[in-house]
């Protein structure tokens, strides 16, 4: 679904990065001031994906790694020639062939594995891309509220003036277009993420109380953090997607637009007035992501999960 979602605005998402290529900076010298290298791919965030990725290996290759311990304590306890290999697929549905032979086995885990590595890829594609979106933006704001604290405007250079808030002016429309873009591009997606979160969560939680430890559990603790890591970098970049359109309101106020000309103070004000309308990445039909609706996410599924147990096994015990 959010493949989908994503792909049926892809002509949009395409129209977003023409216009992020043509405001990114291309000089060396330019790209110092803009800090490019503080927005590419931090650690941390770089952390979690590669955590991500090793929790879907560990996933998709448990039946493998199954099927051969299965073989080897055959081997410790009938020998080689009695033991037996697993044969365990990573999806339990029947084919019209059977695959308990080498040949059939690692052709259709081949075909599995084919299938769940494009699963992943559709999952993560559109989420990456809204990250990107969401770096740019704060990249841009930033520069923007760094040259802005730091400009003095005086009476007896009114061209100047007029010239450096025009230019400041049209490049924060720019970038509050580019964020109504987004929200337009990822809003189903958004809301896609927010709900299979929540799914998640209470599934696993309700798995606990009703299977117990075994290996589909351990599954679930090692694609649960995923989940809830994935939704946190999209709700750390709203937030701070947020923060930033709302400082440039701050700059604006906090530097010395008094010593301007009428028209430069004006100006000033538009901006002030405009940044008042923070950018934000929202959920189609919801509210805004953030961190605080990281946290509204997590408390109300443990509250889900706290009342459906209370409900329902605690009452059967």
């Amino acid at each position: 679904m959010k493949y989908l979602a994503f792909k049926n605005r892809i002509t949009d998402a395409a129209a977003i990065n023409r216009v992020l290529r043509e405001i990114y900076p291309k000089a060396g010298r330019e790209r110092i001031l803009y800090r490019v290298n503080a927005f590419f791919w931090p650690k941390w965030m770089l952390t979690v994906i590669y955590f991500y990725f090793g929790a879907v290996a560990f996933i998709v290759l448990s039946p493998l790694l199954e099927s051969v311990i299965v073989f080897v304590i055959g081997v410790g306890r009938l020998g080689w020639n009695e033991a037996q290999f697993g044969y365990i697929k990573l999806y339990d549905i029947p084919y019209s062939f059977d695959h308990r032979s080498p040949f059939a086995y690692v052709l259709t885990y081949s075909i599995e594995l084919f299938h769940a590595q494009f699963v992943i890829i559709c999952n993560v594609c559109g989420d990456i891309w809204l990250l990107c979106y969401a770096m740019q933006l704060c990249m841009h704001l930033d520069y923007l509220i760094k040259i802005l604290e730091h400009y003095e405007p005086r009476v007896e250079h009114h061209l100047r003036d007029t010239q450096f808030i025009a230019g400041f002016s049209q490049k924060h429309q720019i970038l509050l277009n580019i964020a109504d873009d987004v929200n337009t591009v990822f809003g189903v997606q958004l809301l896609l993420i927010l709900i299979s979160t929540a799914a998640t969560i209470c599934c696993a939680g309700i798995y606990t109380l009703t299977q117990g430890v075994g290996k589909e559990l351990l599954e679930y603790v090692a694609f649960l953090p995923c989940v809830v890591g994935q939704y946190y970098l999209i709700c750390f970049y709203g937030q701070r997607l947020v923060s930033s359109s709302e400082n440039v309101g701050a700059a604006a106020y906090n530097h010395a637009w008094y010593n301007g000309s009428p028209s430069y103070k004006k100006s000033v004000l538009v901006i002030m007035t405009r940044s008042q309308r923070s950018m934000k990445l929202k959920a189609y039909g919801l509210s805004s992501v953030s961190l605080g609706s990281f946290r509204m996410v997590m408390s109300e599924s443990y509250r889900f999960f706290a009342v459906l147990k209370h409900a329902v096994f605690d009452k059967k015990n």
